[in-house]
């Protein structure tokens, strides 16, 4: 897909990151379309969610710009970042939902703070939200009386609550077994197809990103190694990409430390 058919929901432009004086970010560019859904792969320490930090505004960086929706990303401008927040979602790895609230609460939050609807109107809204994601029956509950399975389903429905048209997700597989992710990466699909919603994914998981994505971009040491379909990275012959791709123990790539915690960054209002 071309800029010629369509415009790009995200443009991520020569972006730059640094912490501590350590680069962990070297001219990253990319583009997102409409429709599109990328995982972001990579080794631990390979800058993936310090890249999906930077696009959510959660993480400012030394150089290059990122336009989400056409819209110039100003971290900086916490009145233009909340208007450009009513229009994508974000689905944290461990949920971020607030335990003091029930799952529908959870869900509303973003409705009754983004808009004038009627009560009556947000809780249908809620309830719809809710049997989207399998969970209608349990809107009641809290968030400790749900499974891991059912609180990421819980939190999908929060990040869509607004209808965006970008949705960010961190680790969706991530403390879960083979049946609860197939069914986490089967509401995705459904969500996007459903929505039209454009999704980049952040993942570990290489059966999840085959399963879910029909783009994957690989961060390796900062820098984009590859950029291409799920097939197109199958058949590359760099090593490097091989090694990851297939899990193996013994080739270029060797242990470091896990990046970034965004979510705990935005929370932190960093």
């Amino acid at each position: 897909m071309t800029s010629s058919q369509t415009e790009p929901v995200i443009q991520v432009l020569s972006l730059v990151k640094e912490y501590n004086g350590k680069r962990v970010l070297s001219d990253i560019s990319f583009e997102l379309y409409p429709r599109e859904r990328v995982a972001i792969i990579g080794p631990s320490g390979g800058g993936k969610s310090t890249l999906l930090a930077c696009m959510i505004g959660a993480a400012i960086p030394e150089e290059g710009e990122i336009q989400l929706l056409g819209e110039t990303l100003r971290p900086r401008d916490r009145k233009a970042m909340d208007r450009l927040r009513l229009r994508f979602g974000v689905m944290f790895q461990g949920g971020a939902l607030f335990s003091s609230m029930s799952i529908q609460e959870n869900v509303a939050l973003p409705i009754r703070r983004h808009s004038d609807l009627a009560e009556e109107t947000i809780k249908i809204l809620v309830a719809m939200k809710l049997n989207q994601v399998g969970l209608f029956a349990a809107s009641d509950r809290s968030p400790e009386e749900l499974s891991g399975g059912m609180i990421k389903r819980a939190a999908l429905a929060r990040a869509m609550a607004l209808d965006p048209a970008l949705l960010f997700i961190d680790e969706p597989s991530a403390g879960l077994d083979p049946i609860a992710v197939a069914e986490i990466d089967d509401l995705l699909l459904k969500q996007a197809e459903t929505h039209d919603v454009a999704m980049v994914v952040v993942t570990h998981d290489m059966t999840s990103a085959y399963r879910i994505a029909n783009r994957m971009i690989m961060l390796y040491k900062g820098r984009i190694l590859f950029d291409g379909s799920p097939r197109e990275i199958q058949e590359c012959e760099d090593p490097v990409v091989q090694q990851f791709i297939h899990g193996r123990k013994d080739g270029p790539i060797s242990f470091q430390e896990s990046s970034l915690d965004f979510g705990k960054l935005l929370l932190e209002g960093e």
